[in-house]
Protein backbone atom coordinates (compact mmCIF):
# COMPACT_ATOMS: atom_id res chain seq x y z
CA UNK A 1 0.00 0.00 0.00
CA UNK A 2 1.44 3.59 -0.86
CA UNK A 3 1.56 5.72 1.77
CA UNK A 4 -1.46 8.61 0.80
CA UNK A 5 -1.77 12.25 1.59
CA UNK A 6 -5.41 12.17 1.43
CA UNK A 7 -5.79 15.97 1.49
CA UNK A 8 -4.14 18.60 -0.72
CA UNK A 9 -4.93 21.49 -2.86
CA UNK A 10 -3.95 23.45 -6.12
CA UNK A 11 -5.12 26.88 -7.20
CA UNK A 12 -4.99 29.13 -9.63
CA UNK A 13 -6.86 32.87 -8.44
CA UNK A 14 -7.98 34.41 -11.82
CA UNK A 15 -10.26 31.36 -12.17
CA UNK A 16 -12.41 31.46 -9.14
CA UNK A 17 -12.57 34.23 -6.53
CA UNK A 18 -11.12 32.33 -2.86
CA UNK A 19 -12.95 34.56 -0.69
CA UNK A 20 -11.55 32.68 2.38
CA UNK A 21 -7.99 33.79 1.96
CA UNK A 22 -9.00 37.57 2.29
CA UNK A 23 -7.31 39.05 5.43
CA UNK A 24 -3.17 39.17 6.24
CA UNK A 25 -3.19 35.73 7.70
CA UNK A 26 -2.70 34.16 3.62
CA UNK A 27 -0.79 37.04 2.64
CA UNK A 28 2.19 34.03 2.17
CA UNK A 29 -0.51 31.47 0.18
CA UNK A 30 -2.04 34.33 -2.00
CA UNK A 31 -0.94 33.24 -5.36
CA UNK A 32 -1.33 30.43 -7.75
CA UNK A 33 0.37 26.68 -7.05
CA UNK A 34 0.79 23.47 -9.31
CA UNK A 35 0.97 20.70 -8.51
CA UNK A 36 4.71 20.27 -9.69
CA UNK A 37 5.73 22.30 -5.95
CA UNK A 38 4.51 19.46 -4.36
CA UNK A 39 6.43 16.79 -5.78
CA UNK A 40 9.81 17.28 -3.90
CA UNK A 41 8.25 17.20 -0.43
CA UNK A 42 6.34 14.15 -1.59
CA UNK A 43 9.68 12.31 -2.47
CA UNK A 44 10.99 13.13 0.73
CA UNK A 45 7.94 11.87 3.16
CA UNK A 46 8.43 8.98 0.64
CA UNK A 47 4.15 9.82 -0.76
CA UNK A 48 3.53 8.46 -3.65
CA UNK A 49 -0.21 9.15 -4.40
CA UNK A 50 -2.77 12.26 -2.99
CA UNK A 51 -6.79 13.21 -3.00
CA UNK A 52 -7.09 16.77 -4.39
CA UNK A 53 -9.68 18.51 -3.21
CA UNK A 54 -11.59 21.36 -4.45
CA UNK A 55 -10.76 25.03 -2.51
CA UNK A 56 -13.64 27.10 -3.73
CA UNK A 57 -17.76 26.03 -4.16
CA UNK A 58 -17.43 27.28 -7.56
CA UNK A 59 -17.78 24.71 -11.20
CA UNK A 60 -14.22 26.56 -12.37
CA UNK A 61 -12.31 25.75 -9.54
CA UNK A 62 -13.91 22.31 -9.02
CA UNK A 63 -12.99 22.03 -13.31
CA UNK A 64 -9.41 23.08 -12.80
CA UNK A 65 -8.98 20.62 -10.36
CA UNK A 66 -10.49 18.08 -12.52
CA UNK A 67 -7.93 18.79 -14.96
CA UNK A 68 -4.91 18.30 -12.66
CA UNK A 69 -6.05 15.25 -11.26
CA UNK A 70 -6.54 13.23 -14.51
CA UNK A 71 -3.59 14.77 -15.60
CA UNK A 72 -0.75 13.75 -12.76
CA UNK A 73 -0.30 9.81 -12.48
CA UNK A 74 0.14 10.25 -8.82
CA UNK A 75 -2.84 11.89 -7.87
CA UNK A 76 -5.31 9.00 -6.55
CA UNK A 77 -8.40 10.73 -7.40
CA UNK A 78 -10.05 14.09 -6.53
CA UNK A 79 -12.93 15.87 -4.99
CA UNK A 80 -15.11 18.22 -6.23
CA UNK A 81 -18.00 20.35 -5.99
CA UNK A 82 -21.43 20.63 -7.34
CA UNK A 83 -24.77 22.60 -6.52
CA UNK A 84 -25.95 20.18 -3.84
CA UNK A 85 -29.13 22.75 -3.31
CA UNK A 86 -29.71 22.55 -7.54
CA UNK A 87 -32.26 19.35 -7.51
CA UNK A 88 -32.63 19.49 -11.41
CA UNK A 89 -28.53 20.07 -11.96
CA UNK A 90 -26.91 18.10 -9.43
CA UNK A 91 -27.00 14.75 -10.68
CA UNK A 92 -25.88 15.29 -14.15
CA UNK A 93 -23.11 17.00 -12.47
CA UNK A 94 -22.28 13.89 -10.51
CA UNK A 95 -21.96 12.01 -13.70
CA UNK A 96 -20.35 14.00 -16.15
CA UNK A 97 -17.28 14.28 -13.33
CA UNK A 98 -17.74 10.38 -13.04
CA UNK A 99 -17.06 9.97 -16.27
CA UNK A 100 -14.30 12.13 -16.88
CA UNK A 101 -12.47 9.50 -14.18
CA UNK A 102 -11.21 9.72 -10.62
CA UNK A 103 -13.95 11.26 -9.27
CA UNK A 104 -14.36 10.41 -5.55
CA UNK A 105 -16.73 13.07 -3.80
CA UNK A 106 -17.55 16.43 -2.87
CA UNK A 107 -17.18 19.02 -0.76
CA UNK A 108 -18.89 22.05 0.23
CA UNK A 109 -16.92 24.96 2.29
CA UNK A 110 -19.53 25.32 4.69
CA UNK A 111 -17.75 28.68 6.65
CA UNK A 112 -19.67 30.32 2.91
CA UNK A 113 -22.95 29.45 4.86
CA UNK A 114 -24.42 32.18 7.13
CA UNK A 115 -26.96 29.30 8.14
CA UNK A 116 -25.45 27.04 11.15
CA UNK A 117 -28.09 24.39 9.79
CA UNK A 118 -27.37 24.44 6.18
CA UNK A 119 -26.27 20.64 5.93
CA UNK A 120 -29.66 20.01 7.38
CA UNK A 121 -31.63 21.77 4.61
CA UNK A 122 -33.95 19.53 2.56
CA UNK A 123 -32.82 20.41 -0.52
CA UNK A 124 -29.00 20.19 0.67
CA UNK A 125 -30.15 16.45 2.02
CA UNK A 126 -31.37 15.36 -1.27
CA UNK A 127 -28.45 16.50 -3.22
CA UNK A 128 -26.45 14.18 -0.56
CA UNK A 129 -29.11 11.36 -1.38
CA UNK A 130 -27.25 11.62 -5.29
CA UNK A 131 -23.90 11.31 -3.84
CA UNK A 132 -25.13 8.40 -1.79
CA UNK A 133 -26.89 6.47 -4.60
CA UNK A 134 -23.37 6.89 -6.68
CA UNK A 135 -21.31 5.73 -3.54
CA UNK A 136 -19.56 8.77 -3.57
CA UNK A 137 -18.27 10.52 -0.48
CA UNK A 138 -19.29 13.28 1.17
CA UNK A 139 -16.32 16.15 2.85
CA UNK A 140 -17.32 18.15 5.67
CA UNK A 141 -15.04 20.90 5.84
CA UNK A 142 -16.26 22.40 10.14
CA UNK A 143 -15.56 25.94 9.85
CA UNK A 144 -17.55 26.37 12.93
CA UNK A 145 -18.63 23.71 15.72
CA UNK A 146 -22.19 23.70 14.62
CA UNK A 147 -20.93 21.84 11.08
CA UNK A 148 -19.08 19.27 13.09
CA UNK A 149 -22.47 18.91 15.96
CA UNK A 150 -24.73 18.00 12.77
CA UNK A 151 -22.02 15.23 11.40
CA UNK A 152 -24.11 12.22 13.62
CA UNK A 153 -27.66 13.44 12.72
CA UNK A 154 -26.53 13.62 8.74
CA UNK A 155 -24.56 9.82 9.12
CA UNK A 156 -27.90 8.73 10.93
CA UNK A 157 -30.35 10.61 7.73
CA UNK A 158 -28.14 8.77 4.86
CA UNK A 159 -26.51 5.78 6.67
CA UNK A 160 -25.02 4.38 3.39
CA UNK A 161 -23.09 7.92 2.56
CA UNK A 162 -19.75 7.85 3.62
CA UNK A 163 -18.96 11.21 5.18
CA UNK A 164 -15.16 12.70 5.98
CA UNK A 165 -14.49 15.09 8.52
CA UNK A 166 -11.64 17.46 7.23
CA UNK A 167 -8.86 18.65 9.94
CA UNK A 168 -10.55 16.41 12.83
CA UNK A 169 -13.28 19.03 12.90
CA UNK A 170 -10.76 21.97 13.55
CA UNK A 171 -10.13 21.45 17.04
CA UNK A 172 -9.14 24.52 19.70
CA UNK A 173 -5.02 24.18 19.53
CA UNK A 174 -4.74 27.75 19.07
CA UNK A 175 -6.90 28.49 22.20
CA UNK A 176 -5.75 25.06 23.89
CA UNK A 177 -9.31 24.34 24.17
CA UNK A 178 -11.12 20.98 24.57
CA UNK A 179 -14.82 20.83 24.81
CA UNK A 180 -17.25 20.98 23.03
CA UNK A 181 -14.98 20.01 20.10
CA UNK A 182 -13.63 16.42 21.87
CA UNK A 183 -17.38 15.92 22.53
CA UNK A 184 -18.76 16.61 19.13
CA UNK A 185 -16.14 14.51 17.65
CA UNK A 186 -16.65 11.58 19.77
CA UNK A 187 -20.30 11.37 18.75
CA UNK A 188 -19.60 11.68 14.92
CA UNK A 189 -16.81 8.77 15.02
CA UNK A 190 -19.44 6.86 16.59
CA UNK A 191 -21.45 6.97 13.25
CA UNK A 192 -19.47 3.79 11.49
CA UNK A 193 -19.53 6.06 8.00
CA UNK A 194 -17.75 8.44 8.85
CA UNK A 195 -14.05 9.06 8.60
CA UNK A 196 -11.74 12.00 9.70
CA UNK A 197 -8.90 13.47 8.35
CA UNK A 198 -5.40 14.25 10.45
CA UNK A 199 -4.73 17.82 8.46
CA UNK A 200 -5.05 21.30 8.98
CA UNK A 201 -3.92 21.09 12.52
CA UNK A 202 -0.54 23.19 12.55
CA UNK A 203 -2.41 26.62 11.01
CA UNK A 204 -3.82 27.29 14.21
CA UNK A 205 -1.29 26.99 16.53
CA UNK A 206 1.17 29.49 18.39
CA UNK A 207 4.90 30.19 16.52
CA UNK A 208 7.30 27.71 17.53
CA UNK A 209 4.81 24.99 17.53
CA UNK A 210 5.69 20.88 17.33
CA UNK A 211 3.80 17.60 17.39
CA UNK A 212 3.57 17.96 20.92
CA UNK A 213 1.13 21.39 20.75
CA UNK A 214 -1.31 19.03 19.08
CA UNK A 215 -1.19 15.31 20.33
CA UNK A 216 -3.48 15.54 22.84
CA UNK A 217 -5.96 16.02 19.95
CA UNK A 218 -4.34 13.61 17.55
CA UNK A 219 -4.81 10.90 20.52
CA UNK A 220 -8.71 11.75 20.95
CA UNK A 221 -8.99 11.66 17.41
CA UNK A 222 -7.83 7.78 17.23
CA UNK A 223 -9.20 7.11 20.18
CA UNK A 224 -12.55 7.55 19.14
CA UNK A 225 -12.24 7.11 15.34
CA UNK A 226 -9.38 4.17 15.58
CA UNK A 227 -6.90 4.25 13.06
CA UNK A 228 -9.28 2.25 10.57
CA UNK A 229 -10.95 5.44 9.75
CA UNK A 230 -8.20 8.10 10.38
CA UNK A 231 -5.82 9.25 7.49
CA UNK A 232 -3.00 11.19 7.15
CA UNK A 233 -3.61 14.47 5.02
CA UNK A 234 -1.48 17.63 4.69
CA UNK A 235 -3.76 20.22 3.89
CA UNK A 236 -0.96 21.69 1.40
CA UNK A 237 -0.56 24.62 0.31
CA UNK A 238 -2.55 25.71 3.08
CA UNK A 239 -0.22 24.35 5.54
CA UNK A 240 2.59 26.62 4.52
CA UNK A 241 1.30 29.70 6.51
CA UNK A 242 2.49 27.62 9.46
CA UNK A 243 5.56 25.64 8.09
CA UNK A 244 6.96 23.50 5.29
CA UNK A 245 5.76 20.36 4.24
CA UNK A 246 7.99 18.04 5.86
CA UNK A 247 7.44 20.03 9.27
CA UNK A 248 3.53 19.12 9.49
CA UNK A 249 4.80 15.70 8.42
CA UNK A 250 7.47 15.07 11.29
CA UNK A 251 5.34 16.80 13.19
CA UNK A 252 2.36 14.46 12.36
CA UNK A 253 5.04 11.45 12.66
CA UNK A 254 5.84 12.24 16.19
CA UNK A 255 2.72 12.99 17.33
CA UNK A 256 1.41 9.17 16.23
CA UNK A 257 4.70 7.53 17.77
CA UNK A 258 2.49 5.63 20.02
CA UNK A 259 0.78 3.94 17.06
CA UNK A 260 1.90 -0.23 16.16
CA UNK A 261 3.14 -0.51 12.58
CA UNK A 262 -0.10 -2.14 12.03
CA UNK A 263 -2.08 1.48 13.11
CA UNK A 264 0.42 3.68 11.35
CA UNK A 265 -0.05 1.93 7.93
CA UNK A 266 -4.17 2.14 8.25
CA UNK A 267 -3.67 6.07 8.98
CA UNK A 268 -0.71 6.66 5.98
CA UNK A 269 -2.55 4.95 3.47
CA UNK A 270 -4.95 1.96 4.12
CA UNK A 271 -8.15 4.16 5.30
CA UNK A 272 -7.81 6.24 2.32
CA UNK A 273 -8.14 3.39 0.45
CA UNK A 274 -10.76 2.08 2.00
CA UNK A 275 -12.66 5.41 2.67
CA UNK A 276 -12.29 6.39 -1.18
CA UNK A 277 -12.45 2.75 -2.54
CA UNK A 278 -9.39 2.56 -4.59
CA UNK A 279 -7.89 0.32 -6.29
CA UNK A 280 -3.87 0.78 -6.08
Amino acid sequence: MPLIDAHHHVWRLGIAPYLWMAGTTWDSIRRDFEFKELRDDMVLCGISKTILVQADNTLEDCEHVRSVATSEAAVAGFVGWVPLTDAAAVGDALDRLTDSGKFLGVRHVLGFEADDNWVLRPDVVQGLRALQQRRLVFEVNCDRPAFLRHVPTLAKLLPDLTMVVNHIGKPPIGAQGWEPWASDLARAAACPNVYAKLSGLTTPVRPGWSGEDFRPYINHAVDVFGPRRLMYASNWPVTLVAGSYVQQWEALRIALDTLSDDERAEVYGKAAARCYRLDL
